[in-house]
């Protein structure tokens, strides 16, 4: 795209938007950043009045260039987006190896601890049944089975 048209498309974009020169450079330095990251990923791009229209509208949330440093009560809730956040930014709340193995051994004691018929009413619900089949299921009533069901709760703690 040439640089001379998207300049252009911008200025009387901001013109007509009412912005200050400065949100008029930062749109300017958007329209070209954004036009050429798009370009070079899909080897195509839009109209230049479609990169104005997007960066004059960013200018006016207070937007800049990737990497430009704001003051710090200058906060943006796209920042990560128009940064590229990453998976590598994701901090893992899966728990690690020790504890996984834990809960390995803890369920393990637990389902020891269960009767026959408290491991079949837990393999019933797993798969999906509703509660009062489940209670018809196994010959008790639907108030047996939420005792059943408080009893497989105690257990586990």
């Amino acid at each position: 795209m040439d640089e001379r048209n998207l300049i252009d498309a911008v200025v009387r974009r901001a013109l007509y938007m009412g912005l200050t020169d400065e949100q008029t450079a930062v749109a300017v330095c958007l329209a070209w950043y954004e036009c050429r990251q798009f370009e070079e990923v899909h080897g195509w791009t839009f109209p230049a009045r479609h990169w104005a229209r997007l960066a004059v509208l960013h200018a006016l949330k207070g937007r800049d260039v990737p990497g430009v440093q704001r003051p710090r009560n200058e906060r943006d809730a796209l920042d990560h987006a128009l940064q590229g956040c990453g998976m590598e930014n994701v901090m893992d709340r899966s728990p690690g190896p020790e504890r996984e193995a834990a809960d390995r051994e803890m369920i393990a004691v637990w389902w020891a601890k269960l009767t026959q018929r408290e491991k079949l009413v837990l393999r019933l619900l797993d798969t999906g049944m509703q509660k009062r089949l489940v209670a018809r299921t196994i010959g008790v009533t639907a108030g047996r089975l939420s005792q059943i069901l408080r009893g497989i709760v105690e257990k586990a703690e």
